[in-house]
Order: C-alpha cells, then structure tokens, then sequence
C-alpha cells in the first residue's frame, strides 16, 4: 500500500466523525431552539441550559477537529461563560448570555468591516452578486452594514441587560421571537425602502443572475 493510500484510509475515519459532529450539533441546535420556547414558558429552563452545555462541548470539538483556532475560542469562552453564570445565577441568565454573545459576535462581524479603508460584508455580498456599483449604491450599503450593527449592537446590550434583570413575559418574548423577528422584520422594511431609494440603479443593474449567486463562495466573504 502507497503512502498516499495509508493517509487516505486514515482521513476517512476523520472525516466521517468530523460530518457526524457537524450534523450532531446542527439538529441538537435546532432542539435547543425548540426546547428554550417550551422550557422557559413552563418555568423550568434547567433542560435547556444543560442541552445548551451539550451544544457547546460539541461544537468545541468540532472546532478542534477542524482545526479552526477562532471557532474553538469563541465556543470555549461561551462554554466558560454559561457554566459559571449556570451554576452562579441559574439557567435562564445562563440562556440570555448566550443569546448576548451570539449576538455581539454578529455586531462585531459588521463592524469589523466599517474600519476606516476596510470593506463592509454587505458591501461584499452585494458586490459578488453585482459588481458594478456606483458611488451612490455603496454608500446606501455602508450605511445599512451600520444599521445592522447598531441593531444587533443593541439587541446585545439588552440580552445581556435581561440575563440579570428577567422580565418575565418580556423575558421569554426576547428570548424566543426577538432574536428571529426583528432582524427578519428589518431585513423587509430595508429591502422597501432600498426599492423605493435605489430604484434607477437596481432598474439599470438588470435581472438578478441566479447562477451567478449559487457560484458565490459566502464562507470566503465572510473572511476577515
């Protein structure tokens, strides 16, 4: 057997286990989700945290697996972080950190763009999809890549404001229809408002070229 053959056999294993923990933490989230609605309306949210637990040492060892340096930081530091305020201040501050990290983490994604000589991500989808831009587009994309990070900034902020102060209907409210509505909810009224501002420009830019946005790499766009 060539060496090449020998390392082929040995990735295969590998790579088996690295789909099966991908797909594992896929559904165990999709669980959390669920289990966080029915958990927190009946007042007993030690089931979601525990499985919240579980996601994360999971996805810790994904990230290893992978190798991905960045991706295992962030889930070990949201590891630490739901263990101590689980085990100091109960389940339901644990839930909302981590609602609050996830969401910081997003507001970072946008700003970490909007650096002076940087490129915004929307700035890069929008350009991926169409590369011909002018002067007046990309500043309405610049400025919506800070209204994203302004909302997700302040969803943040209070996330990590209720983890301490719970408001009870509030609270579950936040927990389980705000994360989801009010950037779905943006997202409508932005693409409005941009069919009403940039209607010259998208009338001129054409159809949209499906086939050109299914050959788009988004992973690489999201690299820093």
């Amino acid at each position: 057997m060539s060496s090449t053959d020998a390392r082929l056999e040995r990735r295969l294993p590998q790579s088996r286990l690295h789909r099966f923990l991908g797909a594992a933490w896929t559904l165990l989230l999709v669980a959390y989700v669920t289990l966080v609605a029915i958990a927190t309306a009946s007042g007993h949210a030690e089931p979601a945290a525990w499985l919240l637990v579980l996601i994360l040492v999971l996805g810790t060892v994904h990230a290893l697996l992978e190798k991905n340096r960045t991706a295992a930081v962030i889930a070990l530091f949201n590891l630490a972080v739901v263990a101590i305020t689980f085990s100091l201040k109960g389940p339901v501050a644990a839930l909302s950190l981590t609602t609050a990290i996830i969401q910081a983490l997003i507001c970072w994604l946008f700003l970490r763009g909007l650096r002076p000589g940087k490129t915004d991500i929307i700035t890069r989808i929008a350009c991926a999809i169409r590369p011909e831009r002018n002067a007046r587009e990309r500043a309405y994309i610049r400025t919506v890549a800070w209204c994203w990070a302004t909302l997700m900034g302040l969803m943040g902020a209070t996330s990590f404001t209720i983890a301490f102060v719970p408001s009870g209907a509030f609270w579950w409210w936040w927990m389980n229809i705000a994360p989801f509505a009010l950037p779905i909810g943006f997202f409508v009224l932005e693409w409005l408002f941009r069919q009403f501002w940039l209607h010259q420009e998208l009338k001129a830019g054409g159809p949209i070229d499906w086939t050109r946005i299914r050959n788009i790499d988004f992973l690489q766009l999201f690299q820093p």
